[in-house]
């Protein structure tokens, strides 16, 4: 999966760092990032060949430091849409785009305390936002379930409206926790919103860093409890169906927790719970 770095890892220990020539720069504006992609590799810019405006550190990936910047495309770096990361090949990179963004998404929501109005700093000491009124700003993360619906040996796909999401791939239940409730609960509670059914045996599976949507996103198989008759949400779903292992004609591409569980189905057989 995304996070899945081999070898390396990411140091997010927040430091009021400067630029050094090992530094990367990552800018993003609109739901894009400034990157060269070549033959499905992406690359960002070093912070010594941008004309950095302003910064903030990130994080460091082994020996490199991030930081995010206010750059104008140059050279060889265009804005892409953040989500093409998805369908790159070097995963190093395409964790730190998306963990970026979700840091930037953060910076840029908050640039107001919520308390009182006026104008949020950054801590010097610590991931956070401060203001003259006392209010500390941490970075959000969302809750959120990827969950699949087992029943006689095949599992419930799904497939998103073209209102809801622009994801065409085959997926599975989700949804984002609410207030008040166990992530035991979110499962029982999204399933049954998205397709009516009622479910048992709730196991965990795994778990995933998603800066694309600022979440953090649980996985969980689960088997129908009662009916299999689905009734779908026509606002998020256009279609569910059931699929065995043989059925499944899809290839885990190493992004997603969705493909990863969908691939961990097919590749045992069913035999996930």
């Amino acid at each position: 999966m995304i996070q899945d770095i081999e070898k390396s890892k990411l140091n997010n220990e927040y430091q009021n760092a400067d630029p050094t020539e090992n530094s990367v720069a990552l800018c993003y504006k609109d739901g894009k990032i400034l990157c060269s992609i070549i033959n499905g590799v992406v690359s960002f810019p070093n912070c010594s060949s941008a004309d950095l405006k302003e910064y903030v550190y990130l994080f460091s990936v082994d020996e490199n430091s991030f930081f995010l910047c206010s750059v104008e495309p140059f050279s060889d770096f265009e804005f892409h849409n953040i989500r093409e990361l998805r369908e790159c090949k070097n995963k190093k990179e395409i964790y730190a785009g998306v963990t970026g963004y979700h840091l930037f998404c953060w910076y840029s929501k908050n640039k107001f305390c919520p308390a009182c109005g006026s104008k949020a700093f950054h801590s010097k000491n610590e991931r956070a936002l401060v203001c003259s009124c006392g209010n500390v700003i941490y970075p959000r993360i969302d809750i959120a379930v990827i969950v699949g619906v087992i029943n006689k040996g095949k599992i419930l796909l799904t497939r998103y409206s073209k209102a809801h999401s622009a994801y065409r791939k085959p997926a599975l239940v989700a949804g984002f926790a609410e207030i008040g409730e166990t992530i035991e609960q979110t499962v029982e509670r999204e399933v049954f919103e998205e397709t009516s059914l009622k479910v048992k045996n709730i196991t965990y599976c795994k778990s995933q860093p998603w800066g694309f949507t600022g979440g953090m996103l649980f996985g969980f198989f689960c088997e129908v409890d009662g009916s299999a008759d689905v009734k779908i949400d026509e606002n998020e779903l256009s279609e569910a169906f059931w699929a065995s292992p043989d059925e499944i004609d899809f290839d885990d591409n190493g992004v997603s927790l969705t493909e990863y569980m969908i691939g961990l189905f097919k590749s045992n057989k069913g035999a996930v719970i």
